[in-house]
């Protein structure tokens, strides 16, 4: 039961040009304990949504932490998953449910990994959510092989 105790932060941050970004930032909760939390510090408009510049998504994005509502009433432009396969995770189903429910043009889903021979289960369930929603494909990004991590530079200007 560790996992219930890891810490969700709400971050903004201020560009030089005045432009903010918010970042939810989940650990390991699970994502029925993140809305609760939302709800209760009064972060959800009427409809009972959320938007963020970034989300890292719970859990490595296990979909036994999550389920597709989540990511219906917390939208992000940015979605990030830091996983390497272990547990399967991501899971091919969150991958989905993020193509699915994401509505701002121009989003992004970053992975940490796209491979790892220790844990093949990692490049199948991409190619499986892959298969399963086209779309994913356009705004998937991976770690280039070698970098330390992602850079999602969430004050600079848009241009998409």
């Amino acid at each position: 039961m560790f996992n219930l105790s890891s810490l969700v932060l709400v971050v903004t941050a201020r560009g030089s040009h005045g432009r903010r970004a918010r970042m939810l930032l989940t650990g390991d909760a699970r994502g029925d304990h993140v809305l609760a939390g939302l709800e209760e510090a009064g972060m959800l408009d009427a409809e009972g949504r959320v938007f963020f510049d970034l989300l890292k998504v719970p859990h490595h994005g296990s979909d036994r932490n999550l389920e597709p509502a989540f990511f219906e009433r917390v939208q992000a432009r940015h979605y990030v998953i830091s996983a390497d396969g272990r547990h399967d995770n991501p899971s091919a189903d969150t991958l989905v449910w993020i193509a699915a429910a994401a509505r701002t043009r121009g989003w992004r889903l970053w992975l940490t990994n796209r491979s790892n021979p220790l844990r093949p289960a990692l490049a199948a369930n991409i190619a499986a959510a892959l298969k399963a929603a086209p779309k994913l494909k356009t705004h998937l990004r991976i770690r280039k092989g070698g970098a330390p991590g992602v850079m999602v530079d969430l004050l600079a200007k848009v241009d998409y």
